[in-house]
């Protein structure tokens, strides 16, 4: 995950990241638990999803293995990832390569 966050900053593209958005909702009490399209426009500076670049701020505590590998992301050429149903994520060069995967994340 980090090295698709590295390929997205350095092609000044919008994070897109949920935990972003999760945290910003908490601060305001509005989260319910699940993200809809409403929660990905929630004014906020952290809401990478309409702010470039990193967010204001810390969101979390990231541990050891977090860090390391936001120092040394792996070379990739990765710009996406969704989470999976097995606890895992697909990653993707091309957003139309994610699109195609939704059946496999779903089951429909």
């Amino acid at each position: 995950m980090a090295a698709v966050y590295d390929n997205r900053l350095k092609k000044n593209m919008l994070l897109q990241c949920d935990p972003t958005v999760i945290y910003a909702l908490e601060q305001n009490d509005s989260y319910n638990g699940t993200l809809t399209l409403k929660d990905l426009r929630f004014s906020s500076p952290y809401n990478t999803y309409l702010h470039a670049g990193l967010p204001p701020g810390p969101i979390g505590n990231p541990g050891e293995a977090s860090l390391r590998a936001a120092l040394n992301p792996e070379p990739t050429n990765y710009l996406y990832f969704v989470a999976n149903t097995q606890g895992g994520h697909f990653f993707a060069a091309r957003w139309w390569n994610i699109t195609k995967m939704w059946p496999n994340i779903t089951g429909s």
